[in-house]
């Protein structure tokens, strides 16, 4: 825990938060924030949570621009997982294109 610049001696976590649990939303809120503020500086890039996912949307008059700010987006991304210690499920992942 980091707490007014003091950093807590590591601790093991014996159990966890159920599936579903009002708590789990919050806690993964101010998990992810701090990825939402990285992606917020891209323009062009509409960064939505719901829940416990996020969606990356991209809106502009050219494929090639479009693909520049998702790409940029996800090498954010990528930077932040590896931070974190955790990663996405990409299974879980897609892209959806609309002309």
């Amino acid at each position: 825990m980091l707490f007014d610049g003091g950093l807590s001696a590591p601790q093991d976590i014996t159990q966890g938060i159920p599936q579903g649990s009002p708590l789990l939303v919050i806690l993964f809120i101010l998990f992810i924030s701090t990825l939402y503020e990285k992606l917020k500086h891209i323009k062009g890039l509409i960064t939505l949570g719901f829940t416990d996912d996020i969606n990356l949307q991209a809106f502009t008059h050219d494929t090639l621009t479009c693909c520049k700010i998702l790409k940029a987006a996800y090498k954010i991304c990528k930077e932040w997982v590896k931070e974190k210690g955790i990663t996405f499920n990409l299974k879980k992942s897609e892209l959806i294109y609309f002309l």
